[in-house]
């Protein structure tokens, strides 16, 4: 047997060494998970590990799609990046709102961080044949198919731009 179905993910089990409340904030490892009920210390008890949750959060503003991470000193989520990533906005928060709704344990930022330079993309369709997309389909006319590969270097690098300024797109430090 290489698999078997335990349980649909939505929640995990979980025995805390201390006793939990429920809407408290449980970090595993790399998980999130948020008590459905309060939980006795040494009891077994369940953690939500999906959904959108409204949840506590501190001053900074969200946009929707942002990633959101878990402070435990303030017991807040926050835009801010910290140790502990929580899960993404799904929705915007302005500054004075002191909760937020967040996706949690949706959107893993170490997927989302692209080794990429800084340069955009350069369309190179004016070389030779073989270093080109004509090289690929001959029958193609030449400028037609260096127009496109222009256009689409311009969309990519359009594209580019608006996810670097949504957050979603991440240049490496040092970049």
């Amino acid at each position: 047997m290489i698999a078997q179905f335990v349980q649909d993910g939505r929640s995990i089990d979980y025995t805390p060494g201390t006793a939990v409340d429920a809407g408290d904030v449980v970090v595993v490892g790399n998980i999130i998970g948020i008590a459905k009920l309060d939980i006795a210390a040494d009891a077994l008890g369940a953690l939500a590990v999906d959904g959108v949750h409204r949840a506590a959060a501190d001053t900074n503003e969200w946009t929707f799609g942002q990633s959101i991470y878990w402070d435990a000193d303030t017991k807040t989520f926050t835009s801010v990046q910290t140790a502990v990533f929580a899960g993404t906005a799904v929705a915007a928060k302005l500054a004075d709102a002191d909760t937020g709704l967040v996706a949690i344990n949706v959107g893993d930022p170490d997927l989302l961080q692209v080794e990429t330079e800084t340069e955009e993309l350069t369309d190179n369709s004016g070389g030779t044949a073989s270093e080109t997309i004509a090289a690929i389909g001959a029958t193609y006319d030449q400028a037609e198919v260096r127009n496109a590969v222009a256009s689409l270097a311009a969309q990519v690098n359009l594209l580019r731009a608006e996810l670097l300024e949504a957050g979603l797109l991440a240049v490496p430090a040092g970049s």
